[in-house]
């Protein structure tokens, strides 16, 4: 049962149109408004990709005021536990908690309360719509919905996370146990790749984000698109003070003493990471912010040394490593 597709794959911002020209109404209507914007807020007015995330928003909100309290009852009965314990004090649809959301459909931590299998949990809720009696297949397609979008919008969302596709890689992309993974479409997982490659990157340290990056390096880096890293750099990096000082993005590797001395991620992913950071490079507006860190990370990982004085990488690879065009403009 968990082969087959249950669900459509409906993505909010993506059904959203935009103004091919973002500043044009803006300054008809304040002309001192551009004016008094920041350069970084100017960046996002005009960014399509992240006004659409902002419309789509208001899409999420539109199908919450119309669908929470029959999701809420429906869950209540199909689920009781907190849904029944907490009652209208429990909003994890109306917060935007992704992750209860999806747990409660998938079964992802919650068949253990039930004394079954997630496998069994799954066919559960699938069986509750086939009967007609507590679900019915569009009440669980909105919970669907809301659940993928409220990830994707997860910097917007009431309970405000800076994880969304982190947690959609890792319980759809690279579980193919999830009920939502049949639904995944090509554009799709490469959307959840990229924006979980920059949110591991740019967030302060969180679960396992080497895990994710050595993942996304190696396993998916041929989805890895330089095109897009304006943009997710620009929303992203909000969660840190800057991008200005190199220390603002994770490490890359970590020297320490002992058997085990390095940390991180492996040598090729390292080198998979600066080629596709050159690309970055290549096709980064001139005014994007974190690019120069962006090359200090992947220079500080080929220079690591751990406490003892071990190099990470030997003498000619890093010579071969550091022979990247980015690197150069950086160091010069």
């Amino acid at each position: 049962m968990r082969n087959t597709q249950h669900f459509d794959l409906n993505i909010y911002d993506e059904q959203r149109e935009v103004s091919n020209d973002p500043n044009e109404d803006w300054e008809a209507k304040n002309p001192f408004f551009i004016k008094s914007l920041t350069s970084e807020q100017k960046k996002v007015l005009q960014s399509p990709y992240l006004q659409k995330i902002g419309l789509a928003k208001y899409k999420w909100q539109e199908v919450i005021d119309k669908k929470n309290d029959e999701l809420h009852e429906s869950f209540t009965k199909v689920i009781g536990g907190e849904f029944e314990t907490y009652g209208s004090r429990f909003q994890p649809f109306k917060s935007g908690k992704f992750w209860q959301v999806m747990g409660y459909i998938d079964g992802t931590n919650f068949s253990e309360k039930h004394n079954i299998s997630r496998e069994e949990y799954q066919n559960n809720i699938i069986a509750e719509v086939f009967s007609g009696n507590r679900f019915n297949p569009e009440l669980l397609q909105t919970s669907w919905d809301l659940a993928i979008n409220s990830a994707l919008l997860s910097d917007v969302m009431p309970e405000a996370r800076n994880n969304g596709s982190i947690y959609l890689f890792n319980n759809i992309i690279e579980d193919n146990n999830s009920l939502f993974y049949p639904s995944v479409t090509n554009n799709f997982q490469k959307r959840i790749v990229n924006e979980t490659f920059w949110q591991s990157l740019l967030n302060p340290p969180q679960g396992d984000y080497l895990g994710n990056l050595e993942t996304i390096l190696t396993k998916y880096r041929g989805e890895l698109d330089p095109k897009l890293a304006d943009d997710n750099i620009l929303r992203w990096s909000q969660y840190r003070d800057g991008l200005d000082e190199i220390n603002s993005i994770n490490p890359l590797v970590i020297g320490r003493a002992g058997p085990e001395s390095f940390t991180g991620l492996s040598k090729k992913a390292i080198e998979n990471y600066g080629l596709f950071i050159e690309k970055v490079f290549e096709k980064s507006r001139p005014s994007s912010i974190g690019l120069t860190s962006l090359v200090n990370n992947y220079i500080d990982a080929i220079n690591c040394v751990d406490d003892d004085g071990m190099e990470y990488f030997e003498l000619d690879e890093k010579e071969k490593l550091l022979k990247l065009h980015c690197v150069e403009n950086v160091k010069n």
